[in-house]
Protein backbone atom coordinates (compact mmCIF):
# COMPACT_ATOMS: atom_id res chain seq x y z
CA UNK A 1 0.00 0.00 0.00
CA UNK A 2 0.99 3.59 -0.25
CA UNK A 3 -0.08 7.19 0.20
CA UNK A 4 0.06 9.97 -2.35
CA UNK A 5 1.39 12.57 0.11
CA UNK A 6 2.83 10.48 2.96
CA UNK A 7 1.12 8.35 5.55
CA UNK A 8 0.11 11.23 7.84
CA UNK A 9 -1.63 13.35 5.20
CA UNK A 10 -5.33 12.64 4.54
CA UNK A 11 -4.67 9.02 5.40
CA UNK A 12 -8.21 7.66 4.95
CA UNK A 13 -9.00 9.08 1.51
CA UNK A 14 -5.62 8.91 -0.23
CA UNK A 15 -4.64 5.31 0.46
CA UNK A 16 -3.70 3.23 -2.53
CA UNK A 17 -2.97 -0.45 -3.08
CA UNK A 18 -0.45 -1.63 -5.63
CA UNK A 19 0.63 -4.97 -6.95
CA UNK A 20 4.16 -5.31 -8.24
CA UNK A 21 5.37 -8.34 -10.13
CA UNK A 22 8.94 -9.13 -11.09
CA UNK A 23 10.44 -12.02 -13.03
CA UNK A 24 11.85 -14.91 -11.00
CA UNK A 25 15.18 -14.06 -9.33
CA UNK A 26 15.17 -10.52 -10.69
CA UNK A 27 14.84 -8.39 -7.55
CA UNK A 28 18.15 -6.49 -7.69
CA UNK A 29 20.57 -5.97 -10.57
CA UNK A 30 23.87 -4.27 -11.19
CA UNK A 31 23.85 -2.16 -14.33
CA UNK A 32 25.93 0.65 -15.78
CA UNK A 33 24.54 4.11 -16.45
CA UNK A 34 22.69 4.36 -19.73
CA UNK A 35 24.92 3.76 -22.79
CA UNK A 36 27.99 3.44 -20.56
CA UNK A 37 30.36 0.53 -20.07
CA UNK A 38 31.06 -0.59 -16.52
CA UNK A 39 33.19 -3.20 -14.83
CA UNK A 40 32.07 -5.04 -11.71
CA UNK A 41 34.59 -7.09 -9.73
CA UNK A 42 33.54 -9.51 -7.00
CA UNK A 43 35.10 -9.79 -3.59
CA UNK A 44 37.67 -12.61 -3.39
CA UNK A 45 36.31 -16.09 -2.84
CA UNK A 46 37.42 -19.69 -3.09
CA UNK A 47 35.94 -22.23 -5.49
CA UNK A 48 35.42 -25.39 -3.43
CA UNK A 49 34.21 -27.80 -6.13
CA UNK A 50 35.60 -28.44 -9.61
CA UNK A 51 33.53 -25.98 -11.66
CA UNK A 52 32.59 -26.92 -15.22
CA UNK A 53 30.28 -23.99 -15.98
CA UNK A 54 29.69 -20.41 -14.97
CA UNK A 55 26.03 -19.41 -15.26
CA UNK A 56 24.71 -15.86 -15.02
CA UNK A 57 21.27 -14.36 -14.54
CA UNK A 58 21.50 -11.52 -17.04
CA UNK A 59 19.45 -9.25 -19.27
CA UNK A 60 21.79 -8.21 -22.08
CA UNK A 61 19.32 -8.02 -24.96
CA UNK A 62 20.19 -4.36 -25.54
CA UNK A 63 23.92 -4.73 -24.85
CA UNK A 64 26.66 -7.16 -23.91
CA UNK A 65 28.22 -8.95 -20.97
CA UNK A 66 31.80 -10.24 -20.92
CA UNK A 67 33.43 -12.14 -18.05
CA UNK A 68 36.98 -12.83 -16.93
CA UNK A 69 38.41 -14.64 -13.92
CA UNK A 70 41.27 -13.12 -11.96
CA UNK A 71 43.66 -14.54 -9.35
CA UNK A 72 42.65 -12.66 -6.18
CA UNK A 73 46.22 -12.61 -4.83
CA UNK A 74 48.19 -11.54 -7.92
CA UNK A 75 45.52 -9.74 -9.96
CA UNK A 76 46.49 -11.75 -13.05
CA UNK A 77 43.77 -13.03 -15.35
CA UNK A 78 43.75 -16.81 -15.77
CA UNK A 79 44.84 -17.93 -19.25
CA UNK A 80 41.84 -18.70 -21.44
CA UNK A 81 39.46 -16.86 -19.09
CA UNK A 82 40.01 -13.27 -20.27
CA UNK A 83 37.49 -10.77 -21.61
CA UNK A 84 39.02 -11.28 -25.06
CA UNK A 85 38.41 -15.05 -24.83
CA UNK A 86 34.82 -14.67 -23.63
CA UNK A 87 32.01 -14.99 -26.12
CA UNK A 88 29.73 -11.98 -25.59
CA UNK A 89 26.38 -12.63 -23.98
CA UNK A 90 23.48 -10.81 -25.62
CA UNK A 91 20.57 -12.67 -24.04
CA UNK A 92 17.88 -12.35 -21.39
CA UNK A 93 18.20 -15.57 -19.39
CA UNK A 94 18.06 -16.69 -15.78
CA UNK A 95 20.90 -19.22 -16.28
CA UNK A 96 22.93 -18.19 -19.32
CA UNK A 97 26.16 -20.12 -19.71
CA UNK A 98 29.39 -18.13 -20.01
CA UNK A 99 31.67 -19.58 -22.65
CA UNK A 100 35.33 -18.81 -23.29
CA UNK A 101 35.57 -21.15 -26.26
CA UNK A 102 36.66 -24.77 -26.67
CA UNK A 103 37.88 -26.30 -23.44
CA UNK A 104 35.99 -23.95 -21.12
CA UNK A 105 35.08 -26.75 -18.70
CA UNK A 106 38.70 -27.96 -18.44
CA UNK A 107 40.01 -24.42 -18.00
CA UNK A 108 37.48 -23.74 -15.22
CA UNK A 109 38.41 -26.94 -13.36
CA UNK A 110 41.92 -25.51 -12.93
CA UNK A 111 40.61 -22.80 -10.57
CA UNK A 112 39.34 -25.30 -7.98
CA UNK A 113 40.68 -24.35 -4.56
CA UNK A 114 42.02 -21.03 -5.84
CA UNK A 115 41.16 -17.61 -4.45
CA UNK A 116 39.61 -15.72 -7.33
CA UNK A 117 37.64 -12.67 -8.31
CA UNK A 118 35.21 -12.54 -11.20
CA UNK A 119 35.24 -9.41 -13.33
CA UNK A 120 32.13 -8.57 -15.37
CA UNK A 121 32.13 -5.97 -18.16
CA UNK A 122 28.63 -4.70 -18.92
CA UNK A 123 27.32 -2.40 -21.60
CA UNK A 124 23.55 -1.75 -21.54
CA UNK A 125 23.11 -4.95 -19.54
CA UNK A 126 21.81 -5.97 -16.12
CA UNK A 127 23.56 -8.61 -14.03
CA UNK A 128 21.42 -10.21 -11.33
CA UNK A 129 23.51 -13.15 -10.14
CA UNK A 130 26.10 -15.77 -11.04
CA UNK A 131 26.91 -19.32 -9.99
CA UNK A 132 29.52 -21.98 -10.72
CA UNK A 133 28.12 -25.41 -11.49
CA UNK A 134 30.13 -28.60 -11.08
CA UNK A 135 30.69 -31.08 -13.89
CA UNK A 136 28.48 -33.49 -11.96
CA UNK A 137 25.67 -31.53 -10.25
CA UNK A 138 25.50 -34.27 -7.58
CA UNK A 139 29.09 -33.54 -6.43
Amino acid sequence: GGYKQGHKMIRFSERQLWLVTIPLDRYVARAPASDAEATLTTAPFQVNHPPAQLRVNVDATEGTLYVEIVDADTGKVYPGLKFDDCRPLRVNELRAQVNWGPGTAETLRAIRGEHIRIRFRLTNAKLYSFDFLPANPES
